[in-house]
């Protein structure tokens, strides 16, 4: 009777391993399927960024009013004039181009009207 029993147990032991094994498989084959998914759509966003300029947004920006408020980086929801000036001197060094967020082609453009000599 003990060994019936014993025997019953491994075959229990080694049904829940094997349903356990099954269930770790399907999640670690969802979690790939989900992985390329995101790559897929990564790839597809810098493609759709490449392929539409964003200086035509931000060109026709005459004044750059000072509480216009930023939407990126480590200061999104300042506005312009409450941006520190070490932040502001570290965006007019980097390069931009016109695949460029407008906004910070604006931030740039507006510290340098405010921190050029009239």
């Amino acid at each position: 009777m003990a060994s019936t029993i014993l025997h019953n147990a491994m075959i229990d032991i080694e049904t829940f391993d094997l349903h356990n094994e099954n269930k770790l498989r399907h999640t670690e084959h969802l979690l790939q399927e989900t992985q390329k998914k995101l790559i897929a759509a990564e790839q597809q966003i810098i493609l759709l960024s490449r392929g539409t300029p964003w200086k035509e947004s931000w060109d026709e920006y005459e004044d750059y009013p000072d509480d216009e408020i930023i939407n990126f980086g480590m200061h999104k929801g300042k506005p312009f004039n409450n941006v520190p000036r070490s932040y502001l001197v570290w965006c007019s060094k980097q390069e931009t181009n016109e695949y460029t967020n407008p906004q910070f082609c604006r931030l740039v453009e507006w510290y340098s009207s405010i921190s050029s000599p009239v």
